[in-house]
């Protein structure tokens, strides 16, 4: 096991799910089945925060115009024989 601290991304989304009226009635009600719900959704959080809650790609590259690559005529000739 090797122990680490949480993102702040993880340390939102955990406290976040916590704070929701479901996980609260959930982890009130006692039942086990919904207990045991909430401890898988918490490890998700942990280890997979991506398939929790999806997040945007965002990149720093912006073109402004089409990007053209040109390739040599003897090396498209070899791709496409």
């Amino acid at each position: 096991v090797v122990r680490c601290h949480l993102s702040r991304r993880q340390q939102y989304l955990y406290e976040e799910y916590m704070g929701r009226t479901t996980t609260r009635s959930a982890l009130s009600g006692g039942n086990f089945m919904g207990m045991m719900n909430i401890l898988m959704q918490l490890r998700k959080v942990c280890n997979h925060p991506d398939l929790f809650e999806p997040r945007l790609i965002v990149t720093p590259l912006s073109l402004k115009a089409p990007l053209v690559v040109t390739v040599p005529a003897c090396s498209a000739a070899a791709m496409h024989p």
